[in-house]
This record gives C-alpha cells, sequence and structure tokens, in this order.
C-alpha cells in the first residue's frame, strides 16, 4: 500500500489526488488509496476556498462550472417541452377539477408549487389512478419522474373491478432493529388490522419477521399500538399524525387527507402516543382580529347589537367559566358563594339568592333535567346542593369531601360523579331523594367541563390535561371517544344538532368536532384570550372571551351533504367587561353575565 511504501522511504511522489490531496507514487497506489479512504479522484468544485489563497485559476474554474450548470438547466427544460409534446394528454380536464375538489373542498391545492397541468405529464395509467384518488376524497401528490418513492410506487387502479390497489408501507418505530415492510398492491377495501395481521398473528411463515418485532406480536396487538400516517406539508420541526383505525378500509382511512405518492404507515406502541402530535382531517382557521377594547372597528364592520339593555340583578356575579345557565324564562349564576336565581317574566327582573344554611364558595351553577324533573345543580366547596326549579327549595345536599379530596365537586382528582333521583312515599306524598349512583374515574386531571348533548346521548367532559371524553349515558357512560390534544386544556364545551360538538379553550381557540368519530372538523382562532363561555342556538354559536369580545359564529353547510364550516357572523366589543356567561334568548338576541357586575346585559338585534 502506498503509506507503506512511504513509510520504508519511498519519496518520489508521482501523483497528488485532486479531491483529497493525497499523494502516491503509482499507480497501483493511487487505485488502493481511492478504495481505503472511499475516493472517487474528482476535484471537488464547489468546495470552499479562502480568499487568500483565491487565484485566477479558482475564478476560471467557478466560471465554467456556473457555465454547465446554465447549459444543463436549459437543456432540461427543453427535453421538458419535447416530452410534454410527444406526451398523450388526459383530455377530461374539467372532470379532473371536480374530482380534486372532492378531495379539498376548500379548492385550494394542497400544495401550490405544484403546476395546473402535472397531472397531464405522468402517462395514462398514473393519470387514470390519481383520477379515481381524487374521486375517492384523496388529495394525492405525484413526484418527479427520477424520484425514489416514484419510482417505488406500484399503486394502481383496476377499472374493470372498480378498486384502487395501493402500495403500502409500514414502519416500526419499537422494533428491536430498524424494521419496515410493504404491500406491493393492497386494495383499498381491506382493513388495516387485515393487512397487519400476516405480520403479527403467530405462523410459521413469519417467524423471523415476528422475531425483530417483539413489541408488537403480542397477544391482543390490536389493543396495544397505533396506526399513525403522518400529515404532508407541515415543518419537520413540527410534525404532526393522523391517527388511523385499523378496523376501518385503507380508502376510509385515507379519506380527505393528503397522500405523497402512496402512504407510509407509522406502528407505533399505544405506550408512545405522546411523541406522535395528533393531526386532524380539514382544518379552517379564521384570523383573530387584534382589537382594543376601546376601539368599535369590529363593531362598525360587523355587529348584530345596539348598545346592550342592562338588567339589573342586585347581586355580582363570579368569575368562573360558563357562569350563566337559563331554563324558558329564568336564568342562574353563581355570585361568590351563594347562587343568584333570575325570573325574567318580571319587569323589573326578580331576583333572589338560592337558600343555602352554610356559604362556601360556589365553582358551578346549572339548570339540570333528571327524570323530568328540572332542578338547580350548585357545585361548592361544601359539595352538591340541589335545588327544585324555582330555587326556592333545597331538595338535597350530598356531601363529598370523604369519597373524592379536597374538590367538593370531585374535579380536582379527575372524577366525574352520576347523581340518581328516586321516588320515596313520605306522608302520603311523592318527594324526590338524591344520592351518588356512580363514579366515573377515566380521567387524570381535575376536571373542567362537562356537557350532554341536546338529545341526552352523549356526555363530554374535559380535564385540564387537554383530554376531552365522550361518553354513551345509555351504556353505562362508558367512554365511547377520546380527544387528546396536548395543550391548553378545554374551557368551555356546548353541543349543537346532529351531535357536533363545539369547544372553546384557554388559547382563546374554538374547534368543532363532527359527530361521526369526533375528528377534528374546523379550527378558528376566535379570541385573543382565553374563551370563558359558549352557547348553541340552531346553527348559531355564541362564545365570550377574557378579550371583551362577544362573537357570534354562524355554522352551517353551504352545500347538501357536505360538512358544516364555521363563519363569523358577529363582533361585538364590550369594553371593560370581563365576560363570563352567555345564553341565547332567541336566534339573534342573548345575555351575558359579566365578572363583579350586578346586572346582566340583554343584547338585541339593529
Amino acid at each position: 500500500m502506498w503509506l507503506t511504501q512511504l513509510s520504508k522511504g519511498v519519496t518520489d511522489v508521482k501523483y497528488r489526488c485532486p479531491r483529497c490531496e493525497r499523494t502516491t507514487c503509482s499507480l497501483k497506489c493511487c487505485v488502493a488509496h481511492k478504495n481505503e479512504f472511499e475516493c472517487n479522484g474528482k476535484r471537488d468544485r464547489t468546495k470552499f476556498v479562502g480568499i487568500k489563497s483565491f487565484t485566477d485559476a479558482d475564478m476560471s474554474s467557478d466560471f465554467f462550472f456556473l457555465e454547465e450548470v446554465f447549459r444543463s438547466t436549459n437543456r432540461a427544460a427543453r427535453s421538458r417541452s419535447e416530452l410534454n409534446a410527444n406526451a398523450k394528454r388526459y383530455s377530461s380536464n374539467k372532470k379532473r377539477k371536480v374530482a380534486t375538489a372532492k378531495a379539498n373542498p376548500s379548492g385550494a391545492l394542497i400544495n401550490p408549487d405544484i403546476p395546473a397541468d402535472w397531472l397531464a405529464r405522468f402517462p395514462i395509467a398514473v393519470q387514470l389512478f390519481a383520477e379515481h384518488t381524487a374521486k375517492r376524497g384523496v388529495a394525492l401528490t405525484l413526484l418527479a419522474p427520477g424520484m425514489s418513492k416514484r419510482a417505488r410506487n406500484t399503486s394502481y387502479m383496476d377499472v374493470k373491478k372498480n378498486t384502487l390497489y395501493w402500495r403500502v408501507e409500514w414502519v416500526f418505530p419499537s422494533a428491536e432493529v430498524p424494521v419496515s415492510h410493504f404491500e406491493e398492491r393492497a386494495k383499498d377495501g381491506t382493513a388495516l388490522f387485515e393487512l397487519l395481521r400476516k405480520y403479527l398473528n403467530p405462523s410459521q411463515d413469519n417467524v423471523a419477521v415476528r422475531g425483530k418485532l417483539k413489541k408488537y406480536a403480542v397477544p391482543k396487538w390490536e389493543r396495544n399500538i397505533l396506526l399513525l400516517l403522518r400529515k404532508e406539508f407541515t415543518p419537520a420541526s413540527q410534525p404532526q399524525y393522523y391517527r388511523l383505525d385499523g378496523n376501518q378500509s385503507l380508502e376510509s382511512n385515507l379519506k380527505r387527507k393528503a397522500v405523497v405518492e402512496f402512504p407510509v404507515i407509522t406502528v407505533a406502541l399505544l405506550a408512545d402516543a405522546e411523541k406522535y402530535p395528533v393531526a386532524y382531517d380539514a382544518i379552517e382557521t379564521v384570523a383573530s382580529v387584534e382589537t382594543s377594547a376601546d376601539s368599535f372597528t369590529l363593531k362598525e364592520v360587523m355587529s348584530w347589537f345596539v348598545d346592550s339593555e342592562l338588567k339589573p340583578t342586585a347581586y355580582s356575579a363570579s368569575y368562573v367559566c360558563n357562569n350563566l345557565s337559563k331554563h324558558g324564562e329564568m336564568m342562574v349564576y353563581a355570585s361568590v358563594d351563594d347562587a343568584v336565581y333570575v325570573d325574567t317574566t318580571h319587569t323589573p327582573y326578580m331576583t333572589h339568592k338560592l337558600p343555602c344554611a352554610e356559604k362556601f364558595v360556589v365553582h358551578q351553577v346549572r339548570f339540570c333535567t333528571l327524570k323530568d324533573l328540572v332542578v338547580i345543580v350548585v357545585a361548592s366547596d361544601n359539595g352538591i346542593q340541589i335545588y327544585d326549579g324555582t330555587g326556592e327549595e333545597c331538595l338535597s345536599e350530598i356531601a363529598l369531601k370523604d369519597t373524592v379530596g379536597a374538590d367538593a365537586e370531585g374535579t380536582s382528582l379527575g372524577k366525574l360523579l352520576v347523581l340518581e333521583k328516586e321516588e320515596e312515599a313520605k306522608s302520603g306524598e311523592g318527594s324526590s331523594s338524591f344520592d351518588v349512583c356512580k363514579v366515573l374515574s377515566e380521567h387524570e386531571a381535575a376536571i373542567c367541563c362537562v356537557e350532554s348533548s341536546l338529545d341526552g346521548t352523549l356526555l363530554a367532559s374535559s380535564d385540564n390535561s387537554g383530554a376531552i371524553l365522550i361518553r354513551n349515558p345509555g351504556e353505562g357512560f362508558e367512554v365511547v371517544h377520546r380527544i387528546v390534544i396536548d395543550e391548553y386544556p378545554a374551557t368551555c364545551m356546548t353541543f349543537m344538532a346532529e351531535n357536533w360538538l363545539v369547544v372553546g379553550f384557554l388559547t382563546g381557540c374554538l374547534r368543532l368536532f363532527s359527530p361521526e368519530d369526533f375528528h377534528l372538523h374546523a379550527e378558528v382562532a376566535a379570541h385573543t384570550r382565553a374563551i370563558t363561555a359558549l352557547d348553541a342556538h340552531n346553527e348559531y354559536v355564541a362564545s365570550v372571551s377574557e378579550d371583551t369580545f362577544l362573537n357570534i359564529w354562524e355554522i352551517s353547510s353551504s352545500k347538501p351533504g357536505s360538512g358544516p364550516r364555521v363563519k363569523l357572523a358577529s363582533s361585538q366589543a364590550v369594553p371593560n367587561d370581563l365576560l363570563t356567561g352567555v345564553a341565547f334568548v332567541s336566534t339573534n338576541s342573548l345575555f351575558t353575565a359579566t365578572y363583579d357586575t350586578a346586572h346582566l346585559k340583554f343584547w338585541s338585534p339593529e
């Protein structure tokens, strides 16, 4: 070898490598040094040269290098023009636009850098495949010929069977060694778990594979894994992942998602769920407007209301979220260590405090219906007190300190309490008694908000960790859906018609979740500070916030069968008011409650 010869005193240097600048004495040594140091022997024309050592030769080299780059790009442009002229274009451009719109309802390109005629540059079979993926609601992006992922893509469309065959790649990040497998052609109607069974179910054919996937190939592995699809066109430093349903077909899981060439599905362990931030199906963001409370810019542009009408109540409202509950013509709200009842059928309004033997801080007061009986439920440091619908008689008191800990309502330990009403005969008359019939402990942090659907078939609860649980009261309050959001918690929730769930967050964000699987359907930057209360009426949702704004959102579908869109219908600045409660009276009139003020505000249209 050349190093050995030099060490023995061979000093006849005949060759210096242009790339690594090592010296050799012969052709044999030159070849040997290339093998040993993995050197190609070609000068690096882009190597950095310091200004002090920069010569005319370096200047000439740079000049000719740029000339070559120019010639190469010019030649590539001419070749592309020739290919376009010779390629058979797909004629149904109008049809393709319609199909693409189904995959992307907004009409905007998923990747705006792609030319409008990009699809026409591919062979007919590829165009046909892309056309049918769009019809199935998939926003497919094709890479340029020569890209490795484009070369690996074996997906195709079988027109006779009307079936898409996808190439699917599986990535197992928690395997003993990095492992990836793939399906050459998986039917789009096949469930994801069905595709995975050949790798994880015990059989003689996959012993070697299961040996590498010991953490995955366990009994009932379906319950221990998450199937994730990375959201395309997001920053590499902020990845997001769609959570796929293994029991659903490939077609169902890819609907309304962007895919580059073919899906690459990450098979993660359930214990590692926090490592994969959740992405959502379709997100519509409406930017909030930075406007001070003293400025009425929003009011001049879009507001339903004239100045509000003050309705004195004699008792100031507390600073708690959702601090206004309405039933018919009656309303209740919390006032430090009291609950205040308001009868709006009289002028002026009649108000009184609910009778309470001992004074404790009130955290929440709500109208509730139990077996057709309208009651007022007060949650305080002393437990739960239940009053009749007029707020004049206490029907039951439930002390909970010994049951759930420091927070009498049970929320500090993440517990939900289910109250039950029983009819008892006393002195020949029926009376109501209440008791805790069930304690639900799935939450791991303090509960922030609880809300039921309009038809009573669903119950939503949120906690301080950001988790939202959806339960079915008809099935023993079993958790049927989990919404995990690793950020600030939900402060308020409300259900709309058809069980669409609207959630307000501490960040001022408003989110709409679909009733089928409670995936995020729309997201709006509704306020600049925390949303403190929500209320829904028909297709409208009212939101109030610490930023002193009252916003009305129209949530409706523009076309039959399409998902609803979120539109700002009205925005009203309420200077110097820290709004804590809102309740609709009709479609375009409502009440608001304000912290530390002894009145309600009634808002009516202009």
